[in-house]
């Protein structure tokens, strides 16, 4: 059975014996590097660095036997939902959606924002089963994100360990229609990593290694945040300046009182 790569190097053996050609393979570099800056200091909710997510997701869908372009966007599928652009915005800004296209390409591109605005629940998966001979290849290719995403998701029994596992997004009746989807959708490769991965039940962690945190988050180094308020201190100092100054000129650009 294959396995799903959780480091790049992994991937990178993996994508060595995939039959892409050197411009493919440069695609799915860039979106590597992309999303080393976009998700850099995010961690996953069960304490996995979210970058190793997005390359076990992308794993997945290359077990899939997806094209490139689905593994280039599975790099970056979390790009409008948790990435950091560096201009305080979230989602499928024009800004956004220009940047990824620039660097993976505009069908890459396009199965991430259909991946976005997909969404995800109980009803959208039953009904992507129900839907499935009418759904476009864009629509297919956001579910194998989607479908690859869950299983990196649940690996080594992560879903208990962040306590996303009484989520409805993550119950058993979910995970049926996703290895129906996963078996119209897949190869024979992937289906068997995701009915080990999705059916299966692995024993409960210990108590004290349990998480819990329920989402994501984003830890900054201390020398980050140690400039940030250096940054924070220093703009208050020019700005308390600045309104002195200001104050100061306004005062003595007011009339003086005449003597009577």
């Amino acid at each position: 059975m294959a396995d799903i790569a959780q480091t790049w190097p992994q991937m990178v053996c993996q994508l060595g014996e995939a039959d892409f050609d050197p411009s493919q393979l440069a695609v799915i570099r860039a979106a590597f590097d992309r999303a080393s800056l976009l998700f850099a200091g995010a961690e996953r909710p069960e304490g996995k660095p979210f970058l190793d997510h997005l390359i076990g997701t992308a794993s997945g869908t290359l077990i899939a036997g997806a094209p490139a372009d689905t593994v280039a966007a599975a790099l970056v599928h979390a790009a409008y939902d948790q990435g950091d652009f560096g201009d305080s915005r979230r989602g499928a800004d024009h800004r956004h959606r220009r940047d990824l296209r620039h660097t993976v390409g505009a069908r890459a591109e396009a199965i991430v924002h259909r991946y976005h605005t997909l969404g995800w629940s109980p009803e959208i998966a039953r009904r992507c089963r129900t839907e499935l001979a009418v759904l476009t290849w864009l629509d297919r290719q956001a579910i194998v994100v989607r479908v690859a995403n869950e299983v990196d998701d649940s690996l080594h029994g992560a879903l208990r360990i962040s306590g996303k596992l009484s989520h409805p997004t993550h119950d058993r009746g979910t995970h049926d229609e996703l290895m129906s989807l996963a078996e119209a959708l897949t190869t024979p490769a992937f289906v068997a990593v995701a009915r080990e991965t999705l059916v299966g039940d692995p024993p409960p962690p210990p108590p004290e290694l349990v998480v819990g945190r329920g989402r994501s988050r984003v830890q900054l180094p201390a020398s980050a945040r140690w400039r940030t308020r250096r940054v924070a201190e220093d703009t208050a100092r020019h700005l308390r300046r600045r309104v002195h100054g200001l104050a100061g000129r306004a005062r003595r650009r007011l009339p003086r009182p005449r003597p009577r």
